[in-house]
């Protein structure tokens, strides 16, 4: 018996034959995971099937192999064709992570990291979540949603004051991305210190992770809806431009008043950031304009204020004086308001690492920092635009497979110099 079982297992390590397109559409149903191990120019089309089929892969690309591969436009590098990988997963809305394996060579593994269990309550809470955020732009122009791992004292009070959804998100930071948010903090307080703007923190490759883990939870918001006339183009990137703001403090004298002015410090006056043709087309939104605090925002250390749209007379009226002019200063340091400040919403409190999201055209604006208040409110600002949207004349958008990637320190310093 044990003989037969023996034989047995051995034919079922045999390769098997296929002698049929039929017999082959048999196997490949059943398939469960794609391995490619070196496929060389065979990885592609292991990643496309494993896309059509749904299930998950690993991936372990060696050879280019240019000419077998005309497809891939522009990729001439392993690094290239890793990216190239990357960029397509993203596209068809999988998530991919990387790894090096532990022998020398091409190492560098590709691979889908597990969903989590269909019904359980971190899928079932982020499907809620990402409803909710959608309703909240089209509600009211922007969204607040907290993290599972944020501050859960600052978080109830976040949801007491009816900012954030009254139930779990279903995402989170991570251990070490949570503790770089801090860290983010300190040093954007030490740049400015030393006489930089505070912006330079993206030399940093925590800044970039920060908009990489981030990327999934934003990105369903430019999603157009079914049926939309670009839903099959349906992919985000992310302006070449980036910001980082520390909440200014009262200035005592003129002279200080007038560094107030310098970059990275507040931006109080209400604006919006772009036109309502620039930020929505007939598939909705086209830009969104993200906020991510790297400290606990409070009423008095520099909280973020915008106005619900339902308010906003000119949200849409993009021919309109007030429309790009909200507010404007006067003489004597008086502003000039052409909106409705009873119907404005300050956005606190708010844990670090909560992520703000608003409509490209909404009317927003930074608070001062109390002199009493020893933390000033520090964060970091991005724009995450549909593909093919342009903001920046001659600057391509990033993918999120670019800041994987990670960006060449001569990149990063022509993003900081120009933002």
């Amino acid at each position: 018996d044990d003989d037969d079982e023996e034989e047995e297992g051995a034919e079922a390590d045999r390769p098997q034959l296929v002698r049929s397109l039929e017999e082959a559409r048999e196997i490949l149903a059943g398939v469960s995971m794609v391995v490619s191990m070196h496929g060389d120019a065979a990885v592609d089309h292991a990643l496309e099937f494993a896309l059509s089929a749904g299930v998950p892969f690993a991936l372990v690309p060696c050879c280019v192999y240019r000419e077998l591969s005309p497809w891939r436009e522009g990729v001439t590098t392993y690094d290239q064709m890793l990216c190239h990988l990357e960029e397509r997963a993203w596209r068809a809305g999988v998530l991919v992570e990387r790894t090096t394996l532990g022998f020398e060579g091409k190492n560098q593994a590709l691979f889908s990291p597990p969903p989590p269990p269909p019904g359980s309550a971190s899928e079932s809470a982020w499907q809620v979540e990402r409803a909710r955020m959608r309703q909240a732009l089209e509600r009211e122009g922007y969204f607040v949603s907290l993290p599972t791992d944020a501050n859960a004292e600052l978080a109830a009070g976040t949801r007491a004051a009816g900012l954030a959804g009254g139930t779990p998100s279903g995402w989170a930071w991570g251990e070490a991305h949570a503790s770089a948010v801090g860290a983010l903090a300190v040093a954007a307080e030490a740049l400015r210190a030393a006489g930089w703007p505070p912006v330079f923190v993206f030399m940093l490759d925590e800044s970039w992770a920060l908009a990489e883990v981030a990327w999934p939870v934003l990105a369903p918001c430019l999603t157009p809806p079914a049926g939309a006339v670009s839903s099959a183009d349906a992919e985000c990137e992310l302006d070449s431009s980036v910001f980082c703001w520390i909440a200014s403090r009262r200035p005592p004298t003129p002279a200080a008043a007038a560094a107030d002015e310098a970059p990275g410090s507040n931006f109080g006056t209400p604006h919006r950031d772009f036109t309502a043709l620039e930020s929505e087309d007939m598939d909705g939104m086209t830009i969104l304009s993200a906020w991510l605090p790297l400290t606990p925002v409070s009423s008095r250390n520099g909280a973020m204020s915008v106005l619900p749209r339902e308010f906003d007379e000119n949200f849409h009226k993009r021919f309109a004086y007030a429309h790009m002019r909200p507010a404007l200063p006067e003489d004597g340091g008086v502003l000039k308001l052409r909106f409705d400040l009873a119907a404005a919403r300050q956005l606190a409190p708010l844990p670090a690492g909560t992520l703000v999201g608003w409509c490209g055209n909404s009317i927003h604006w930074g608070g001062r920092c109390a002199s009493a208040e020893p933390l000033a409110r520090v964060a970091l600002g991005f724009n995450f635009v549909r593909a093919g949207v342009r903001l920046q004349q001659g600057r391509a958008p990033l993918s999120r497979a670019a800041l994987r990637a990670r960006l060449s320190a001569q990149q990063r310093l022509s993003i900081c110099a120009a933002s």
